[in-house]
């Protein structure tokens, strides 16, 4: 209120908390090949958080953890960190698991669900292998066929001779 009027003004801002969390993840690896497993994490917080990085546990066999290396978010940025998982000799199934974020000392999990799929390269060499085998059982087939009828005929030459 000033010299007898009203005036309003106002604007939009957020309030942020110290938090980062995670907004995405892979969900699909293939077997027998290594894999990028990209976390999309996003800052909730109006400042700078440095040394942002995750750990990210797939419970298989091995239980090995995997670390995205560290990176700087700006206030209420969306980014991706990647680690790397070798899917060798894993079964085309799905998998618990649980991603840790790490950021200006503290900590967030996730628990996780992730597909393992059978790698295309492997369909198409059995398909193959199928496809080469079906040939050459249908070629021995044939000659034991043609192998018949011909000593067949022999046999029937012989006779009326």
């Amino acid at each position: 209120y000033y010299d007898g009027n009203n005036a309003s003004a106002s604007t939009t801002f957020k309030i942020g908390i110290l938090a980062v969390k995670v907004v995405n993840y892979t969900r699909e690896l293939v077997r027998n090949k290594i894999n990028k497993f990209n976390v999309d994490v996003e800052s909730r917080w109006n400042s700078i958080i440095n040394e942002v990085y995750a750990e990210v546990n797939i419970q298989d066999s091995k239980n090995e953890i995997l670390k995205t290396p560290a990176i700087t978010l700006k206030p209420w940025e969306t980014a991706t960190i990647t680690a790397y998982y070798d899917a060798a000799d894993k079964k085309a199934q799905y998998y618990s698991g649980r991603i840790t974020l790490y950021f200006a000392g503290n900590s967030t999990e996730q628990d996780i669900r992730v597909k393992m799929l059978v790698n295309p390269e492997e369909i198409r060499r059995v398909t193959i292998y199928i496809a080469v085998t079906a040939i050459i059982v249908a070629l021995i087939i044939i000659l034991v066929i043609v192998s018949l009828k011909t000593s067949s005929r022999k046999n029937v030459k012989g006779k009326k001779g």
